[in-house]
């Protein structure tokens, strides 16, 4: 699990963690799966991660205090390694 406190996003901070985390997957030719939020698929397709699967839950379905927000859609992804180094 990987997050970003709000007050330091935007910065590179993500990109540079999940980036060293690849380098290491990568020399010992493992993939990595992840499962992404909403807020971060971009982020994770730009890394070279694909959708492999999701599952959606309407949060409708939980009560008032979640209703309105509709349906949260969270990913699955996976990262297969790279022999180029220069690759990310």
């Amino acid at each position: 699990m990987l997050a970003v406190h709000p007050k330091h996003q935007r910065k590179g901070l993500g990109t540079k963690l999940i980036q060293h985390c690849s380098q290491i997957a990568d020399a010992a030719g493992i993939p990595t799966y992840l499962s992404s939020f909403p807020q971060a698929h971009a982020l994770y397709g730009k890394l070279r991660y694909t959708d492999i699967d999701y599952f959606d839950v309407d949060l409708n379905e939980w009560g008032t205090k979640l209703s309105g927000y509709g349906v949260y859609r969270q990913y699955t992804m996976v990262r297969q390694p790279v022999k180029d180094p220069t690759i990310i």
